[in-house]
Parts: C-alpha cells; structure tokens; sequence
C-alpha cells in the first residue's frame, strides 16, 4: 500500500542526502538556479500543478519546482487537455525571465 510514514520519509531525506552530497549527484532546476548549467539544457519535467486562467506550468524535476510559461504551441496542448498534472515533458532550448512572485529576480535573487 501507498502513504506516507516516518520511516518511509526518513529513507527519501537519507537517499536524496547521499545523492547530493555523497554522491554529488544535483538535480537539473539545482544546476541551473546555481549556473551550473544553462536554461537551454535539455531536460524531462513533470508537470505538478497547471494554474488555469493563464496555462502557467509549475514543472518539478522531482526534488525542485518551477513555474512556467508556456509557448503558443503548449498552451494549445493545455488548452486540448493534453498536458495536465503528471504529463513528462522533454524540454530544451528553455530561458528564464524574472516575472512573477520572486523576490530579487536575476542571479542569485534567493534561494539556497
């Protein structure tokens, strides 16, 4: 059965910990929120939630999140139901703006 317990999260914080610092395995939205790679690397998202009134995506790469916006061609995905919470994405060529809710935009504008 599914469900979440103690044991169950501990085991996840131990298995990302040895990941990423252990291992120094990172995750892709890790290395481009450090610079470590560019936007435009190529990279599989999930979709975590679609905001309604505009199509914005939040996309997760499983540890980190992001919201989205999407191109003309997507939004007619989203629109169609074709893209809806739990779709993987293969994404690449992608920018980053400063739009929104962040506080301090540009690099190194929160976070850690």
């Amino acid at each position: 059965g599914g469900g979440f317990s103690v044991a169950g999260v501990v085991g996840q914080l131990a298995h990302r910990h040895r990941r990423e610092r252990v291992q120094r395995h990172r995750s892709v939205l890790s290395r481009i929120e450090d610079g470590t790679d560019p936007p435009s690397v190529g990279m599989v998202l999930c979709v975590a939630a679609v905001r309604c009134e505009d199509g914005a995506l939040e996309l997760t790469d499983g540890w980190r999140c992001l919201w989205a916006a999407p191109d003309a061609h997507l939004l007619r995905q989203i629109r169609k139901g074709r893209v809806a919470v739990g779709t993987k994405l293969r994404l690449s060529g992608c920018g980053i703006t400063s739009e929104g809710e962040g506080e301090g935009g540009g690099e190194g504008g929160g976070g850690g």
